[in-house]
């Protein structure tokens, strides 16, 4: 297969991906390793604003796939998945937070058994 066409599907992925899409429009790279977001966070959010809901196995993989890679860090005296570098867009945001009291849906993490206790870094919202 030719180059040109692995770059065409390659793009046609990324343009149907709703992981990609759901980055792009929910996050901003920051590249300073002490922005953090974590897995089950971004897990979370990205299976309440997208119509296709992804197993955390599947999610995983696409988030690998999108070139971001998540990694066991220390956040506040724990240890935690996350992505490093990232922060939360403002005003996708301010749109979550217009939908439902709390940033992340209590509703969902209960359906869904996720727990986690909320957690401030210097510059964005992570969960261990």
């Amino acid at each position: 297969m030719s180059s040109e066409i692995k770059d065409s599907i390659k793009c046609y992925r990324k343009e149907t991906d709703s992981v990609h899409t759901f980055i792009e429009e929910a996050l901003i790279k920051t590249e300073d390793d002490n922005d953090r977001i974590t897995s089950t966070d971004l897990f979370v959010h990205h299976n309440s604003w997208a119509k296709q809901r992804l197993t955390m196995q599947a999610f995983a993989k696409r988030i690998k796939s999108n070139e971001i890679e998540i990694q066991k860090r220390r956040i506040e005296g724990g240890q935690g998945m996350c992505i490093c570098g990232y922060m939360w867009n403002d005003d996708f945001k301010k749109e979550k937070q217009r939908d439902s009291d709390d940033f992340v849906n209590d509703d969902y993490k209960k359906r869904h058994g996720l727990t986690y206790k909320f957690i401030v870094t210097s510059c964005d919202v992570c969960w261990g």
